[in-house]
């Protein structure tokens, strides 16, 4: 349709340019939540304050003077999107759609969109997709994850240092590399490479303390799998959103 036409009752309308401009608006304000990302400390919570099905929930961790409340990683990465769809549509429709930082829809390109628990969902994207992205492959706002090295996840399933749950940032350090925002021990802004090499630290320390006789891979062996960027990549379902912002009241 050209400016200006009007569009009749019935008429079908090609809405592809408007899901474009709200997604790039999402990314964009996706970065702007990793900015405002205050939180006191990288622990798993054991609860939330009440109300922690709303705006209010998401928005304490974003305050200039910080929270009380702790979070894990992969929980920052959940907040990071609520966050930045809240930029966008305001806490009382944030509220009113039924969203909370635990109930994001979330896509990764070919799966069913739409999954109400976050954490199983991303455990089965890992574990099932077997390709190693480049990292210029992700737009800016993606989440990736970033898997330490091979030895330490076959011995040592389930423990904490698996990886990193990062967003790409769509900018370069100056060395050209990609830049990921990530939440370890507080936010992180590292390249790839730099955020393997954290990781590898504390698995080499549970290695030593726990598998004595196993040896500790040669990192400087080329055939070593030291860890990157693993899985599809993740951002907020903009298609089921847009549907859920426009849908008509009954």
């Amino acid at each position: 349709m050209s400016e200006g036409s009007e569009v009749e009752m019935g008429q079908s309308v090609s809405i592809a340019p408007l899901l474009k401009i709200l997604e790039l608006d999402l990314r964009d304000k996706t970065l702007k939540a990793t900015q405002q990302f205050r939180p006191k400390g990288n622990l798993i919570p054991t609860n939330y304050p009440p109300g922690e099905n709303n705006a209010e929930t998401v928005n304490q961790f974003f305050r200039a003077n910080g929270t009380t409340n702790t979070v894990d990683c992969l929980r920052a990465i959940y907040l990071i999107h609520a966050r930045a769809i809240i930029l966008n549509v305001g806490n009382d429709n944030f509220n009113d759609l039924g969203l909370s930082f635990m109930k994001i829809l979330v896509t990764t390109g070919n799966a069913a969109p739409g999954y109400p628990i976050i954490d199983k969902a991303l455990d089965e994207i890992i574990e099932n997709e077997k390709k190693v992205y480049d990292e210029k492959d992700l737009d800016k706002g993606d989440l990736g994850y970033i898997k330490n090295f091979a030895a330490f996840r076959e011995h040592f399933k389930g423990y904490a240092a698996q990886g990193e749950n990062v967003i790409a940032l769509g900018s370069n350090d100056g060395n050209g590399k990609r830049l990921f925002w990530g939440y370890y021990d507080k936010p992180k802004t590292l390249t790839q490479a730099e955020f393997v090499a954290l990781l590898k630290e504390p698995g080499i320390d549970i290695f030593r303390d726990q598998k004595p006789e196993v040896p500790i891979p040669n990192f400087n062996d080329p055939n070593t799998v030291v860890g990157g960027l693993f899985g599809k990549a993740w951002f907020i379902d903009v298609a089921s959103l847009a549907e859920m912002m426009f849908k008509p009241s009954e």
